[in-house]
């Protein structure tokens, strides 16, 4: 198992067209490095139905980003 700086603890629903939750989320963008939503959804699927996630799912971005800047010294751009 990996070694996240986050947990599924608060886990969310994200997008409910496909069932995807903020942790796989998180953990994708995490592990992958992805920069966008179109990335988030091509690797989790979620945003790919209805797409009103989308903010949320740009929000997760931050948020991990956030976390990838600090620790790894990585910008997202």
């Amino acid at each position: 198992m990996e070694n996240l700086p986050f947990t599924d603890e608060n886990n969310e629903k994200i997008c409910y067209c496909f069932g995807v939750d903020s942790f796989t989320i998180k953990k994708a963008i995490y592990l992958d490095k992805l920069k966008t939503v179109e990335e988030v959804t091509e690797k989790t699927k979620a945003g790919g139905g209805c797409m009103s996630c989308h903010m949320r799912i740009e929000e997760l971005l931050d948020e991990v980003w956030a976390i990838i800047e600090k620790e790894q010294n990585i910008k997202r751009d």
